[in-house]
């Protein structure tokens, strides 16, 4: 039983060798996938040779998403971004007015690093609108900042989880307080934006499972998906 609890554990971490095997991406819709960041990779190969990885190399992008089945990845050299202050602006909009929205007011504002929208799940709109939030670059300085090691919302948020679980009426209610909270500007740094609150999705419950589903939408087809 401990080592299952352990082995459950790691799952849970994300690595670096993890991110660039499912080619994850993140909020900053001007890099899109972790792909666009990577200069090199060192993999170990079927035949356990280390192999360098340049960006021409005919492996190179099947590695990348490959899901470790073209070879182990060791090492990897990889594009950093400066850590700045941020402030977050969000507003709320309905379903149909959010791609022109993404366009004509995000898309082409450089200091916009970073962008997102939550869908309700508000009884009475659901999925009808969401919350645009824009995480906008304040000032030229870099900062340094400690991330605690665990966040501070951890506890409250997995106590919430629970509660939605067992009375689904409860979802308005959360919903309501963590659209009021989401609606307030907030000033941060990139490193705090980035590493948001995530343990709370394992609730270690029996009998239960959490599934991740993520799709990729045309945009013209996006309300129609929906």
């Amino acid at each position: 039983r401990k080592e299952s609890s352990a082995a459950s554990d790691v799952y849970k971490r994300q690595t670096v060798g993890g991110s660039i095997s499912v080619n994850c991406h993140g909020w900053d819709f001007r890099k899109g996938t972790i792909a666009n960041t990577i200069k090199e990779l060192t993999i170990i190969n079927p035949k356990g040779e280390l192999v360098l990885l340049s960006p021409t190399h005919p492996l190179f992008h099947y590695v990348i998403g490959g899901y470790g089945c073209f070879g182990i990845i060791v090492e990897a050299k990889i594009l950093l971004t400066d850590n700045c202050a941020i402030t977050e602006i969000s507003k709320e909009l309905p379903l149909d007015k959010y791609i022109d929205y993404f366009h004509t007011e995000v898309e082409n504002t450089p200091n916009i690093l970073m962008h997102r929208y939550r869908l309700s799940v508000h009884s009475k709109d659901f999925f009808q609108s969401g919350i645009a939030t824009n995480y906008i670059k304040s000032g030229s300085a870099n900062v340094i900042s400690n991330l605690p090691a665990t966040h501070p919302k951890e506890k409250l948020l997995l106590k919430s989880l629970r509660f939605i679980r067992k009375s689904p009426r409860a979802k308005d209610f959360i919903y309501k307080l963590a659209k009021k909270s989401v609606l307030k500007k907030t000033v941060s740094t990139r490193n705090e934006v980035m590493s948001p609150p995530m343990q709370f999705h394992f609730t270690k419950q029996k009998n239960t499972a959490d599934w991740l589903q993520e799709f990729f939408i045309p945009e013209e087809e996006f309300e129609d998906f929906i």
